[in-house]
């Protein structure tokens, strides 16, 4: 049992970015609805077209993300850290912005279809938040593949140059 807490609240410490991230989002989406930041509901209905594309391309760069890390599982140092759980972060991160992402288009493409659904100020308010939300994921993914790009550039160099020390 000690061993299972030791080990959740590892993962929670590895998360905390992910944590405060969507803490940031929600005290967004409380703030910008309390204040009314976002404007009414457009009279039109193009808007959530617009938003369903703009989730859908922002959830496609998260999967290739996500498919770029999986791709960097087997090199540089990165066998390492994947044992030791330290890339699951980036994972999870990842996997949180495709969440919102697809809640939006899933809500936009509600909207598209019944258009009387359309009227809800609360509908269109988790649209944009769910939006917004996922794209700041989006900016954390590209940062954690910077930074996992740059371990494994190291990682290579290092090898190359031990390689060329030996010879």
């Amino acid at each position: 049992m000690k061993k299972r807490l030791r080990k959740l609240n590892l993962k929670r410490k590895k998360n905390k970015v992910n944590f405060y991230l969507i803490l940031f989002s929600l005290l967004l989406m409380f703030v910008a609805s309390y204040f009314k930041v976002i404007p009414k509901v457009p009279e039109k209905d193009d808007i959530h077209l617009a938003i369903l594309t703009i989730s859908t391309v922002f959830a496609g760069f998260m999967f290739t993300s996500l498919g770029l890390l999986i791709g960097f599982i087997d090199r540089g140092n990165m066998p390492e850290l994947e044992s030791a759980g330290f890339t699951g972060q980036y994972f999870n991160g990842i996997i949180i912005g495709i969440t919102f992402l697809v809640f939006s288009m899933a809500v936009s493409f509600f909207t598209v279809i019944n258009p009387d659904f359309t009227k809800n100020s609360t509908v269109y308010n988790a649209e944009v938040f769910s939006l917004i939300a996922g794209i700041l994921f989006f900016l954390k993914a590209v940062l954690d593949i910077f930074r996992i790009l740059r371990k494994v550039r190291t990682f290579v160099k290092e090898e190359y140059e031990k390689k060329q020390r030996e010879n």
